[in-house]
């Protein structure tokens, strides 16, 4: 005889901006709802959908995933909000938030850069912290060539061979 299986019971991760202690009755009965259609994109008329995935809440169209901001709540979340994150160019890594120019010496390109642990500039691949009261606005080009060639120095980057 064959053993029936059991259905296992629908199961949903509870996205960070929620509180477990704080989820009712109804916001569970949501959250086990997704994903959720939102509606079609007037542009190509294909499907839009919001759930939550391993890395968290998304939104789904044209088989494209795009995370939801921190601000974004996923039970809340209308067509519309959906269109603009769509909209938005995918980022990888820190966006360059200045360009000062070229490095002198090295000839490569020094841009400013907002990381996990403050500002910093970059030269090819060394990065240096803004030293102080330093900020991305108030920096020179020649501030940041100064904390580039420093930063150099302290790593003992030595010169190629010829």
């Amino acid at each position: 005889m064959k053993e029936r299986r059991k259905k296992k019971p629908k199961r949903v991760s509870i996205p960070k901006n929620f509180e477990p202690d704080e989820i009712g009755l109804n916001t569970a009965i949501q959250l086990l709802g997704l994903p959720r259609k939102l509606g079609f994109n007037p542009e190509n008329n294909k499907t839009v959908s919001a759930g939550i995935g391993m890395y968290g809440p998304y939104i789904l169209h044209d088989k494209k995933y795009k995370a939801l901001e921190k601000t974004d709540n996923i039970l809340d979340i209308e067509l519309e909000r959906a269109l603009e994150l769509i909209a938005k160019p995918t980022q990888r890594g820190n966006a360059t938030l200045k360009s000062f120019g070229e490095h002198p010496i090295d000839k490569k390109n020094i841009t400013a850069h907002d990381g996990k642990y403050g500002p910093y500039v970059k030269c090819g691949k060394i990065n240096a912290s803004l030293l102080g009261d330093q900020t991305i606005d108030s920096l020179t080009l020649e501030d940041a060539v100064k904390l580039i060639d420093d930063r150099k120095q302290k790593i003992g980057l030595k010169k190629k061979k010829k």
